[in-house]
């Protein structure tokens, strides 16, 4: 079953849409969700990952309630609920505590509880992006910066952007997009 097209870029969002479509799992990372679709909905096993959510309430959600199993997930209504927490007009889920979840997911642990991500987001815990987590996030990052430079040639492409990321990923300093990369880039290939 082919349904991906060779040599078009995906955002996140357009794998949930496929997934969504073929009624599998629309949570974990761009890589997660990649990797489904080509092994046409299977996850770590033989069985096709579905999409079945329990939909919680604000009131049900609490500190002592485990990240896996308990129909915790970052959607609307648990933003809510930290907003509430913390006394924020706008709760916005941080990196690492998105690791911690598909931590808790990846290795079935109910030991990690919504207190857990409370930690992080005051600072008394950290978590980490794993390598390929951080990978793709540098990579969007830097996907999104490209296109938005209007510096750029106009016909800039995906195949452009991936010659700077090369570019950039062996040099020593800072790996994100700058406007003079490309001016760089170009010095150094002649």
């Amino acid at each position: 079953m082919e349904l991906l097209k060779e040599n078009q870029y995906y955002y996140k969002k357009d794998l949930q849409d496929i997934c969504r479509q073929h009624g599998w799992s629309t949570s974990g990372t761009k890589a997660q969700l990649l990797a489904c679709i080509q092994s046409g909905g299977k996850r770590g096993g033989d069985q096709p990952a579905r999409n079945h959510k329990i939909r919680l309430t604000l009131d049900q959600i609490s500190p002592e309630m485990p990240l896996i199993n308990s129909g915790f997930s970052f959607n609307q209504v648990a933003r809510d609920y930290f907003a509430n927490y913390y006394q924020v007009a706008n709760f916005h889920f941080t990196k690492q505590m998105a690791t911690l979840c598909r931590l808790a997911q990846k290795n079935q642990d109910s030991s990690i509880h919504v207190s857990d991500l409370m930690d992080i987001y005051e600072g008394k815990r950290f978590g980490s992006l794993d390598d390929e987590d951080e990978a793709s996030y540098q990579w969007n990052n830097f996907v999104h910066d490209f296109f938005a430079d209007d510096s750029l040639p106009a016909e800039k492409n995906l195949h452009m952007a991936a010659q700077l990321w090369h570019f950039v990923k062996n040099r020593p300093q800072e790996n994100s997009y700058t406007s003079d990369l490309w001016r760089q880039y170009q010095a150094q290939q002649k």
